[in-house]
């Protein structure tokens, strides 16, 4: 569990970085930007994480495990909270 709560708050920290650095200059759309920075930092805490645990040896591909459920949950709260807050705009 709590390496499921600590993968969600390292996703959830990169794609927050990611979309401040990146995509909020490159797309429109703030709901397929999130998607993309979520993607983005999933990716960057595999590589990340693999050569952490290499310990002097060959990459760890254990991560994609590791930091996909994380990296669900960060995309449906993200979605939600962005959605939420695009119909809060609107209105």
């Amino acid at each position: 569990m709590g390496q499921v709560v600590g993968g969600a708050l390292l996703i959830y920290l990169l794609s927050k970085l990611i979309e401040w650095a990146i995509i909020k200059r490159v797309m429109n759309d703030p709901i397929a930007g999130g998607f993309v920075s979520v993607g983005i930092a999933y990716v960057l805490a595999v590589i990340l994480y693999g050569y952490g645990f290499a310990n002097g040896g060959p990459w760890n591909s254990s991560g994609f495990l590791a930091y996909a459920p994380g990296a669900v949950i960060v995309a449906i709260i993200r979605m939600v909270m962005r959605k939420k807050r695009i119909e809060d705009a609107t209105e």
